[in-house]
């Protein structure tokens, strides 16, 4: 699957950018629609979506919505015992249910016992400094997600 996110604010201030993100989107996915090349990449493309016209763009431009970026006033993470205390905080407990964090290793050892408990898929979002860092992560973990997934 391959997941169309445009980021956040504080993303596009660092690179100088306006961020609109309704309007990048829209044309993220009509260029990539309209290079007159078919794509040998049969993958599902959903977008990054979490507000109603995103929703509705990811439901006419694309496969679907992946809605992974949930605030984390969320009544959900009450319902899974955490408190008002661990949410405002953002608690080292609830931070590591949240995030798998460590090396390869471990991490990948997080997202296999997801998979152990039941998830069909997994979303991996790696955290860096710009996209070569994240690019890099992506290219460690790879090799040892396939045979996770197998």
């Amino acid at each position: 699957m391959l997941c169309v996110g445009i980021g956040h604010a504080f993303q596009a201030a660092k690179v100088g950018e306006g961020y609109r993100p309704l309007e990048q989107t829209r044309g993220t996915c009509r260029n990539g629609r309209s290079s007159g090349r078919e794509s040998p990449d049969t993958r599902p493309r959903v977008l990054a979506a979490v507000g109603p016209r995103m929703l509705e763009l990811s439901r006419d431009q694309a496969d679907g919505a992946h809605p992974f970026a949930q605030p984390l006033r969320t009544p959900g993470w009450k319902r899974l015992s955490y408190t008002d205390s661990d949410i405002a905080d953002t608690s080292d407990r609830l931070a590591n249910a949240f995030y798998a964090w460590g090396d390869e290793e471990a991490i990948v050892k997080r997202v296999r016992g997801l998979f152990d408990s039941g998830a069909d898929h997994v979303l991996v979002s790696p955290v860096g400094d710009g996209p070569e860092s994240i690019v890099e992560q992506l290219e460690r973990l790879a090799p040892a997600f396939a045979e996770v997934t197998r």
